[in-house]
C-alpha cells in the first residue's frame, strides 16, 4: 500500500511511505544526508526565481520542487543502504 492508499483509506498509523518510516527505518542522519542536496537546491531555486508576493504559494512551489530535486537525486544517486 502506498502513501496515498494508505491516506484515502483514512488509516493514518499505517502509512508505510511517510517520513517517519524512512527515519524509522534507515536512520535520522542518513535521511538527513540522503536530503540536503535535493533541499539546499530547491532552497536556492526558490529563493532565486520564486515571487509570487504570497507566502502559501511560494511554499507549495518549494514543497514541490524539493519533492521533484528529491525524486531525480534519487534516481540518479540511487538509495544506498
Amino acid at each position: 500500500m502506498t502513501l496515498i492508499g494508505a491516506a484515502s483509506k483514512g488509516s493514518a498509523a499505517n502509512l508505510e511511505g511517510s517520513m517517519y518510516q524512512v527515519i524509522r527505518s534507515q536512520g535520522l542522519g542518513w535521511t538527513v544526508t540522503r536530503e540536503a542536496v535535493p533541499a539546499a537546491a530547491a532552497l536556492v531555486l526558490a529563493e532565486v526565481f520564486y515571487k509570487f508576493h504570497s507566502f502559501t504559494l511560494e511554499l507549495l512551489a518549494f514543497a514541490a520542487t524539493w519533492c521533484i530535486l528529491s525524486w531525480a537525486y534519487g534516481r540518479l544517486v540511487g538509495n544506498k543502504r
